[in-house]
């Protein structure tokens, strides 16, 4: 039988099985308590009339490790820093918490104080210059309108690992070796993957998507992307002109990538090239008739 207080779940069971005339032996047995609790919750059930529940007296039971101050101080701190752990709490505030064990800390935290551990997900690191040139692409196209925007064709290509790197749980008994094949999670420096290309408009939807190798140069590139890039502008986007825009964290200073982009805005239907960042310094970043000059943002070919 359990020595722990009856929970007000246990005590409202209890009142149940005793309006159905079970004795207190077999109520006992059900809820794995001792007759003698069962008694006294009666017996105080009987003092509060038709259908109470004897409430717990107040001032029973261990005295908090923490008083309210001190939660509100671990509140305080959490929200200042979500990712400080239990362990480092304690160690901060080694005079307010010197006896309070790490997992006390963790309980006040997720039961007490609403504030659960939880895995936080993961965004691209932004710097300011990143911050700023997306507001400022933002302030340029803002009085684009619905149809302006449908004639933007959006490429992009996106690589896929056939391993996760994603740390999983694992239920190792108490004793047992932490790097036994059995309870590890199997990792290999570079893994397998494949690397997609694809695009898609308002105006004619989406298209196909072609397979890229994973480690390609200059050269490949130019091989594999302007055979779909020139398929998809002559079946999928013929005659709704769409725009180009660069990506402003790739800086394309090769002489190849100068090519290319030439390319792009001689054999496709490419209208305006929208750079992202303001100011081009490179004169020979297309060929003569399609200059780029420093400080401008768009190009009519």
């Amino acid at each position: 039988m359990g020595h722990t207080k009856l929970t007000m779940e246990e005590k409202g069971k209890v009142m149940v099985l005793a309006g159905v005339g079970l004795s207190n032996r077999e109520i006992g047995r059900r809820l794995r308590r001792s007759e003698t609790a069962i008694r006294r919750v009666k017996q105080a059930a009987a003092t509060l009339g038709t259908g109470g529940t004897p409430q717990r007296k107040k001032g029973t039971g261990r005295k908090r490790k923490t008083d309210t101050r001190t939660d509100k101080m671990l509140e305080r701190q959490v929200k200042k820093d979500p990712f400080v752990t239990a362990k480092e709490l304690k160690e901060m505030y080694a005079d307010l918490l010197g006896e309070v064990s790490v997992r006390t800390v963790q309980i006040r935290l997720q039961k007490d104080l609403k504030l659960p551990c939880r895995r936080a997900a993961q965004k691209p690191l932004l710097t300011k210059k990143m911050k700023k040139q997306r507001v400022d692409f933002c302030k340029r196209h803002a009085d684009w309108t619905q149809e302006d925007w449908r004639r933007v064709m959006f490429s992009d290509e996106s690589a896929s690992k056939t391993i996760s790197r994603r740390q999983k749980l694992v239920r190792r008994p108490s004793g047992s070796d932490r790097f036994d094949s059995h309870y590890t999670m199997k990792t290999v420096k570079f893994p397998a993957g494949v690397m997609v290309w694809g695009s898609f408009s308002g105006e004619k939807g989406t298209g196909g998507l072609y397979f890229l190798n994973k480690n390609v140069n200059m050269n490949a590139k130019l091989e594999t992307t302007t055979q779909p890039l020139h398929h998809h502008n002559h079946h999928r986007y013929n005659h709704i002109h769409p725009s180009l825009q660069l990506d402003p964290t790739i800086k394309n200073t090769s002489s190849l990538e100068s090519v290319f982009i030439s390319w792009l805005l001689q054999h496709t239907a490419v209208s305006n090239c929208y750079l992202v960042y303001d100011e081009v310094d490179r004169g020979s970043f297309y060929d003569s008739e399609n200059i780029c000059k420093p400080g401008t943002s768009t190009i009519t070919t």
